[in-house]
């Protein structure tokens, strides 16, 4: 398979100077103010597989309560 994309993208000069860029930093590291109450800002998170199955798990960032689904 990586043959058949070197193979693919070689020739095109837009692939050739992509391929050559370093990654840059899509996201910049961000410090969470602290929420001003309850549910001010809930998370959704998403535990397992367990059982083969995903469970939603809500999270308050002001109380750290869970609340599961």
């Amino acid at each position: 398979m990586d043959q058949v994309i070197e193979e693919v993208a070689g020739p095109y000069h837009a692939c050739q100077k992509a391929a050559k860029t370093p990654p840059s930093l899509q996201h910049a590291s961000y410090a969470w103010s602290w929420p001003g109450g309850l549910w001010k800002r809930p998370h959704l998170v998403f535990a397992g597989p367990y059982l083969g199955k995903m469970f939603p798990v809500l999270v308050d960032a002001y109380s750290k309560y869970k609340d599961k689904y």
